[in-house]
């Protein structure tokens, strides 16, 4: 992404508290190689919204984002561990 990372750091020590997982680790995972697919949300809830597959510790994490534009930013949303998306991306290599 030729944008920067941005993102809640009250959210982040949330995630980190109540998944074990934060954003951090996604920017990691996606600066290391570790994308496994970034696509639109088909969801009519969030039509702006993009959702990036990350690989983190053998398992797939979405992480639903907008682009800001003006700011050149990359709004990372949650993160949250995806079974379905493992058994997809994951356990097929």
């Amino acid at each position: 992404m030729k944008y920067k990372f941005d993102y809640s750091l009250e959210k982040d020590l949330i995630l980190k508290e109540s998944r074990g997982v934060s954003f951090r680790e996604v920017i990691q995972a996606y600066r290391t190689g570790k994308k496994l697919a970034d696509y639109e949300n088909k969801s009519k809830k969030h039509p702006n919204q993009r959702l990036l597959i990350v690989n983190i510790k053998g398992y797939a994490y979405v992480t639903p984002y907008v682009i800001d534009e003006k700011r050149k930013r990359v709004f990372l949303k949650t993160v949250y561990p995806s079974s379905k998306l493992t058994k997809e991306y994951i356990k097929k290599l």
